[in-house]
């Protein structure tokens, strides 16, 4: 498993677009650490998300996440759809921190997915 250079680590680590569920991706990504908190909200999906964009070889490794706990495996069936949806609500790309939008289809497609 090849990790991304260190600065961009550090930068996103201490930045302020991290959660529970995004450190949860992160901490598993680059040091094999199970458990960790699910995406409980939209916003939280968006933290996830923008950390996806910025280590995108990430991305196809997703489904490597189902490893980290039973929430997490019950959550990845239904990731893609989701995501899909959240995007769509957010206006076609994934918002910015801090930007002001809703999606309540996305949070009631996590809710049914057990989130």
């Amino acid at each position: 498993m090849a990790l991304p250079d260190t600065k961009r680590m550090e930068e996103w680590l201490h930045g302020w677009d991290t959660g529970m569920s995004s450190k949860a991706i992160f901490h598993y990504m680059t040091l094999g650490v199970t458990g960790g908190a699910v995406p409980a909200d939209p916003a939280d999906l968006g933290r996830c998300l923008r950390l996806l964009e910025a280590f995108p070889e990430w991305k196809a490794r997703m489904p490597e996440m189902a490893k980290c706990s039973e929430r997490w495996a019950g959550l990845l069936p239904h990731w893609d759809g989701i995501v899909a949806s959240f995007i769509e609500e957010a206006g076609g790309k994934i918002p910015p921190l801090h930007a002001s939008w809703r999606a309540p289809a996305t949070y009631e497609l996590m809710k049914s997915a057990g989130v």
